[in-house]
């Protein structure tokens, strides 16, 4: 399993995860499934002080059961349920650092001017700096004029701040054991600020989360399990986003301009592509986001030894509700660049650009609920020597868009399927295994819409052999294992129902010879395409799935 951190901004420093490699030409489609106490869930959400077991499958035959859901491998996680006996109480709380790994070493401004002239005068060109302006920056007689600007200086603190404090409770008694779980995280990033400025354009994330699991026995062949979770997460940063203060940083000579005047007028070039980044930091205002969501899962289990010793039946319903609110507050300063001084040695300026003296507002929200239900049928019996299990499986997940801005996105994200499994062990030392997955997908044409996915697998611990005894004590436990089978992804970039054909609102068509001649009307938008599953040995127009 490899995990990927492709950014550590707070807020958006999730991690990628692929198991044994990127099985797709499109990494994001490669993500495995994330099952959370049995319900898709993002693996960053989960506190990981609530986790009591984390396993990972890849092969054919383990992930068939979660059909095309599982073609790039399952994570399950399950959440820490308590134990009868009297209450355990456990505490804990830790403070730590954070700072760059490591960052670019640039030179000061009077040796990038020595290093410029000498790239001209190697290509006969005229130096672009004297030695009287290399001597101010070097000696800093007049910063204002001769900037000699550190911009990573100017923008980061060295040390960041961290710190996580966790709590919970657990105990129960024979008939219904609880776990109650509250975690706390607070980081302070790396931005430095203004504290001239009446607005707090640093970035910092606070984020706090709960987990309650409840289990209940009202019968010796039933059991209840309620879990219900969430987590509140709150996110301050700048208006500008952390790439072009990043880029601007980079790009920024050290002798171009200083942050700002000393009567406090903010620098700036004329033109170019180029920002001031200490005033895209702390003067172009701040956003504030809001991310909550809330988990639900009722599982309800019921042992049928009245038809069959070893059968019981399974139903989970789950509902999950997502929330992000985002407050910008923007505004452009007014900027100024230096021209020189005039005879009294004041500095004079040339206005760059016009900003506004109040902040603006903007806000952006986005909303999901999530509804997710199965429905298991499974047997569990041993005879001697012999152990047998089956299961029969049903579900179906819809996902809605709460802040939908047309009717394709208000329509409900929905997957359903169908699976099985049959499984033998002799003396827990052979085994053999089938599945299947009947899975169906939106994306695809309605007539071609489910696919039917098999595997097989067989299982050989070796050491269990007598002939292994003599290398036991070396080697206590020695398995071979094989699977095959056929798995899918139905997983398509760009828009949905990939099937239906779109038509624009209008378009213009000329006829005739004279070009004035138009005529507005209706038009072909993106054509429909014929796709469906690729199965072996039946090739299609278009092929999604990972065989």
């Amino acid at each position: 399993m490899v995990s990927v951190q492709r950014s550590g901004e707070l807020g958006y420093n999730d991690a990628n995860i692929y198991i044994r490699g990127i099985s797709t030409f499109t990494a994001g489609l490669s993500q495995p499934l994330t099952l959370v106490d049995g319900v898709p869930r993002a693996i960053a959400n989960v506190d990981p002080e609530d986790i009591e077991s984390f396993s990972v499958l890849k092969d054919a035959a383990a992930t068939a059961v979660y059909g095309v859901r599982g073609a790039n491998g399952v994570i399950l996680i399950t959440t820490k349920s308590g134990r009868s006996g009297k209450p355990s109480y456990n505490l804990r709380y830790t403070e730590g650092v954070t700072n760059f790994t490591t960052l670019p070493s640039f030179a000061d401004g009077a040796t990038y001017m020595e290093m410029s002239n000498e790239a001209l005068r190697t290509r006969g060109n005229t130096p672009q700096y004297s030695d009287e302006a290399i001597q101010k920056t070097r000696d800093g007689s007049d910063p204002y004029l001769y900037p000699n600007v550190d911009w990573f200086k100017e923008l980061f603190n060295k040390k960041g701040r961290m710190r996580n404090a966790n709590a919970n409770i657990s105990g129960g008694s024979e008939k219904a054991v609880y776990y109650v779980g509250l975690a706390f995280y607070d980081e302070q990033g790396l931005y430095n600020i203004d504290e001239l400025s009446k607005y707090n354009s640093s970035i910092f994330q606070k984020r706090y989360n709960v987990t309650s699991n409840l289990t209940l026995q009202p019968s010796p062949t039933t059991t209840v399990k309620l879990g219900i979770s969430g987590y509140l997460n709150n996110i301050n940063l700048p208006n500008t986003g952390a790439g072009d203060i990043f880029a601007d940083a980079y790009f920024m000579t050290p002798v171009q301009i200083p942050t700002r005047y000393p009567d406090g007028k903010i620098a700036d070039v004329r033109s170019g592509s180029l920002s001031n980044p200490w005033a895209s930091l702390t003067q172009t205002g701040y956003a504030n986001q809001w991310r909550s969501q809330i988990f639900s899962n009722l599982r309800l289990t019921q042992e049928l030894p009245f038809l069959l010793k070893g059968l019981s039946l399974t139903g989970m319903f789950s509902f999950d509700a997502y929330n992000y609110t985002s407050n910008r507050y923007t505004k452009t300063p007014d900027t100024w660049l230096a021209t020189g001084r005039d005879m009294d040695g004041n500095i004079v300026y040339e206005q760059t650009a016009i900003g506004t003296e109040f902040l603006n507002y903007s806000k952006n929200n986005i909303g999901e609920r999530t509804l997710y239900s199965e429905y298991a049928l499974n047997y569990n019996q041993s005879f001697g020597k012999h152990d047998v299990s089956g299961m029969l499986l049903y579900n179906k997940n819809d996902k809605i868009n709460t802040f939908a801005s047309n009717l394709e996105t208000s329509m409900p994200y929905r997957f359903q399927g169908l699976a099985g499994r049959a499984t033998y062990a002799y003396n827990n030392r052979y085994f053999l295994e089938a599945n299947f997955g009947y899975n169906g997908s939106e994306n695809f044409y309605p007539d071609r819409r489910y696919g039917f996915f098999p595997s097989a697998g067989l299982g050989w611990v070796v050491s269990e052999e007598r002939f292994y005894k003599p290398i036991k004590d070396y080697v206590q436990f020695f398995k071979i294992r094989f699977s095959h089978g056929i798995v899918g992804n139905s997983q398509i970039d760009g828009r949905r129902f990939a099937y239906l054909a779109t038509v624009n609102s209008t378009g213009t068509f000329n006829f005739g010879k004279n070009p004035t001649n138009s005529f507005t009307g209706k038009e072909v938008g993106e054509y429909a395409v014929d796709v469906t599953w690729k199965l072996p040995g039946k090739p299609t127009s278009a092929s999604t799935s990972a065989c």
